[in-house]
């Protein structure tokens, strides 16, 4: 540079120009094309780079690796190593002054393959509909459905699965699966025989506290398997005066449980269970239980097992006569005096029916069937859904057939005014039920049973007198009737005092004894049942504030 001052002199000089570059290199993809897919591990991809100054270099890398040169600056390229799914590829340009463009970026998708083996334990089949099949070459990544199906008589119970080579484990999923295909994946469905037809049919019992029956924990409660079950049940719960329907699965260890919601109060848990190993047990156990208010209640119910050609009920069937007495340690002045009673048909299919009046005169009816030991359960709510009937009665198989003297029951009144024993009891019957075998007399014209100089003794029930007793009584042989007896002692004063007459009723043994009180004005009606087996007839009646005894023997 020459330089002229004002003088006409000159000078020469160096001028240093430093020139800054302030423009970013760029870089781009050209091939292949973002989300291409391929069936290969291997891919070329290529690009163009720019920059005015220079550019130095372009770096390429594969999802998270390291940044590997490329071949070539502005127009480059470069080969990649994928891995089976979707690879994000970054490619990024540096110019010769040392500045990096933005990066680039395209996803390559690796479809990656791979056979299925799938194989079945037990007697069933596998489909799919979207090509998991045995042998099927599938694209690991991704996913896929498959569904098996049990055979005839089995049921699926799980998947396993693993690579092969290598051992089965246990596979989350249920007989319809999607699962992540995997590299030499293997799926095993397996199946068992169904151990549900052994054990379907109709099972009927009762719960209650080992610590003792309670009207809030106790009750009754049957459940159906179909003969073609699966494992799927219905059943009904009777608890506290309310009946609950539901249904469920019980699983193959045996077990279903369900939580049963109640209007107005709180919930129950139900749980049943089945011994599957053992298709002879007839019983189904479980419980019922409350957490919110603690108790816990087990569960013994038995499968109706009895046909009327295939399985009689012989052993059992037949007509009965049942009578249940009074609390000794409470009667009459806490609890009813006197005799309740029932008549029951049980039949050769096997089913039970009864029919009978408590000794404060209120009616029950029940009909359930007959377990296989000659077991009934009896579970009748009584009081407007407060109180309850609730036992076992049980039948012997051996001449004579009569009502076992093990069974047993809890009979609970709540407190309730305007009625008999207004403050309610708990009356538990234990070991003490009188039962007999009944024939039914009216074909052959011959009395119920036969009496000869036989005593009625009525007492308690509020009579004036406290007890009445009638004697010389005859059934059957001083009587053209037999059955129906009026002014039995119409030779004493006390028989024409008192109007006494018998009814018998001589297709069922239900007892109907009339008569007045000395002093009283109107009739008093006694009810009760014949113990033919024992050649007497018991039964009670109401009195003004609590019940009476009648005993005929």
């Amino acid at each position: 540079v020459t330089i002229t001052n004002s003088y006409g002199a000159t000078n020469s000089a160096v001028v240093v120009l430093t020139v800054i570059d302030t423009n970013r290199p760029t870089v781009a993809f050209t091939s292949p094309a973002n989300n291409f897919s391929t069936n290969g591990s291997v891919v070329t991809v290529t690009g163009t780079a720019s920059e005015k100054v220079g550019v130095a270099q372009v770096l390429v890398k594969v999802n998270q690796n390291g940044f590997q040169a490329a071949t070539g600056t502005t127009k480059w390229t470069n080969v990649v190593t994928l891995v089976p799914g979707t690879n994000v590829i970054t490619a990024m340009s540096v110019d010769v002054a040392g500045t990096n463009s933005a990066p680039a970026r395209i996803n390559l998708i690796y479809l990656a393959s791979s056979p299925l083996i799938v194989q079945t334990n037990g007697v069933g089949k596998v489909t799919s509909s979207s090509g998991a099949t045995n042998g099927a070459s599938l694209i690991i990544g991704r996913n896929y459905t498959i569904l098996a199906a049990p055979g005839s008589n089995y049921l699926f119970t799980n998947w396993t699965s693993g690579a092969n080579p290598g051992p089965l484990t246990n596979y989350p999923g249920g007989s319809s699966l999607t699962f992540l295909m995997y590299t030499n994946m293997v799926l095993q469905a397996n199946f068992v025989t169904n151990p549900f037809l052994a054990v379907a049919g109709v099972y009927s019992g009762l719960f209650y506290p080992t610590n003792g029956v309670t009207e809030a924990s106790s009750g009754f409660v049957t459940a159906t398997l179909a003969s073609n079950s699966a494992g799927a049940y219905s059943a009904t719960l009777m608890l506290d005066g309310g009946t609950y329907k539901f249904s469920g699965a019980f699983g193959l260890n045996g077990i279903a449980q369900t939580n049963l919601p109640r209007s107005r109060t709180n919930a129950v848990l139900v749980t049943l269970t089945l011994d599957l190993a053992n298709a002879a047990d007839t019983e189904m156990g479980g419980s019922v239980s409350n957490a919110a208010t603690g108790w816990n209640s087990l569960i013994q119910a038995f499968r109706a097992v009895f046909s009327t050609n295939a399985n009689p009920a012989t052993n059992y069937a037949g007509q009965f006569t049942l009578l249940l007495p009074p609390d000794a340690g409470i009667a009459p002045a806490n609890s009813p005096d006197g005799y309740g009673f029932a008549t029951i048909t049980n039949t050769l299919g096997g089913n039970s029916t009864l029919s009978g009046l408590l000794a404060d005169g209120t009616p029950f009816t029940w009909s359930v069937p007959l377990a296989q030991d000659g077991g009934v359960p009896l579970y009748q709510s009584l009081y407007s859904g407060k109180g309850s009937l609730l036992g076992w009665i049980y039948f012997t198989n051996e001449p004579p057939e009569t009502v076992s003297t093990n069974s047993s029951f809890s009979w609970i009144k709540p407190a309730v005014t305007g009625t008999l024993y207004p403050l309610g009891f708990t009356n538990v019957i234990t070991h003490g039920v009188l039962g007999s075998f009944y024939t039914n007399t009216t074909p052959a014209g011959v009395p119920a049973f036969n009496l000869t100089n036989g005593t009625l003794v009525v007492s308690n029930g509020n009579l004036i007198n406290g007890t009445l007793v009638f004697t010389n009584i005859n059934i059957g042989t001083n009587s053209t009737s037999h059955n129906y007896l009026t002014n039995l002692d119409s030779g004493t004063t006390l028989g024409h005092t008192n109007l006494l007459s018998i009814q018998i009723n001589p297709t069922n043994g239900n007892v109907k004894v009339t008569f007045q009180a000395t002093g009283a004005k109107t009739n008093t009606i006694a009810h009760g049942a014949v113990l033919q087996n024992q050649t007497n007839a018991l039964g009670a009646f109401p009195g003004a504030n609590q019940t009476g005894s009648l005993i005929l023997h």
